[in-house]
């Protein structure tokens, strides 16, 4: 540290400032590397059925056309928009590739769905829609851009909040 000294304490901080930055950027790297390792190993939970009479002729969260006899559309909370999934039903062994066009189900209420899935992704995996709900392993094939379903619905929480204390 005596060097430093000898520097001037202007071009200490300088240089500590640059060793932070640096150090931020190493962890950001590790950070995306262990992500996108974490995103290889698949993720149990169940896949839930959505599409009811409130869904028809409407518009995902996401701006899309919900179409409850596409088996390729799904809604996830953990995922962004476009991300594309490969769903196996642990009960049947068939699967089924999809792509995020929503958010949902709500892990915070829901902790363990991990996907909804539209009328006809829920018959394609071989499951009666009677059912509801079906165990599935969740493969992340491909991951979308922007932020998940749970950031988005955080975010609007705060916002709400902050809105609520101006008031």
């Amino acid at each position: 540290m005596w060097q430093l000294g000898l520097l001037g304490k202007t071009t200490g901080r300088l240089i500590a400032a640059l060793v932070f930055i640096i150090g931020i950027g190493m962890a950001n790297k590790v950070t995306n590397e262990y992500k996108q390792e974490l995103a290889k190993v698949p993720l149990k939970g169940k896949a839930s059925l959505y599409g009811g009479g409130e869904r028809l002729n409407k518009k995902t969260a996401y701006g899309y056309d919900f179409d409850k006899d596409d088996p390729t559309q799904a809604a996830g909370w953990d995922y962004p928009r476009d991300t594309r999934l490969l769903i196996k039903s642990t009960k049947t062994g068939k699967s089924i590739r999809v792509r995020v066009t929503d958010i949902g189900p709500n892990r915070d209420l829901y902790p363990d769905r991990v996907v909804d899935l539209t009328p006809a992704g829920f018959r394609a995996l071989g499951h009666d829609e009677k059912e509801g709900l079906a165990d599935v392993e969740v493969t992340e094939e491909k991951r979308g851009e922007g932020k998940t379903g749970a950031e988005l619905y955080r975010a609007y929480k705060e916002r709400r909040k902050l809105k609520a204390r101006k008031r």
